[in-house]
């Protein structure tokens, strides 16, 4: 159980990202099939009226008929993708609230055994200036590390969407200007993970 405790603490912002756009991609798979299937059923019926109601319907009827699923179509398509959006953001939140409820009561049990302790919660300066020396800069290169990471996975995934979402020329301009903060980023990257 521990395990899986400190497993869910170390995931980054990138791991729940991920996690929240495989959650978004069901939820829309889902939402694709059971539109499909609606449709199937709204053709079956069709079908069902075109060979059973007598053909004395008017006209106008039927366009008044056929633009009122046209607009429930159009309602479906734009509003089954919105809640499902809705709905990992829902979740993405909730899971952010959890986070922050439990780093603040840790942080406030942490400040609580600090004040009851015999020292006081003050520390030795020797042993405070080793800390500030030695553990903060690996904390801090760690950390930018991660913000690199990220940049460049974003980075990355913004260049391969280009190719679909420009055309020939364009595509090719964008990706090259993309491409500079992508090389800056990786020398950062590679600069920051040899040194220490």
């Amino acid at each position: 159980m521990q395990s899986i405790i400190d497993s869910v603490k170390s995931l980054t912002l990138q791991d729940w990202a991920t996690a929240g756009s495989l959650i978004f991609g069901i939820i829309t798979l889902l939402a694709y099939l059971d539109q499909r299937r609606n449709n199937k059923k709204q053709e079956n019926l069709l079908e069902f009226v075109d060979r059973h109601v007598a053909k004395d319907i008017s006209e106008e009827r039927i366009k008044e008929l056929e633009q009122q699923q046209e607009s429930m179509q159009e309602q479906v398509s734009q509003n089954i993708p919105a809640l499902a959006r809705a709905a990992v953001l829902q979740e993405q939140s909730e899971a952010h609230a959890n986070a922050t409820s439990k780093h603040f009561l840790e942080w406030k049990r942490l400040q609580d055994e600090m004040e009851n302790s015999p020292s006081g919660g003050i520390i030795d300066p020797s042993i405070e200036k080793v800390i500030i020396d030695k553990l903060v800069p690996k904390y801090e290169r760690q950390e930018e590390l991660d913000n690199i990471r990220n940049r460049i996975t974003m980075i990355s995934v913004a260049l391969a969407l280009i190719s679909g979402l420009f055309p020939y020329p364009l595509n090719s301009l964008v990706g090259a200007i993309l491409a500079l903060p992508l090389i800056s980023s990786l020398l950062k990257f590679y600069k920051l993970s040899t040194t220490y």
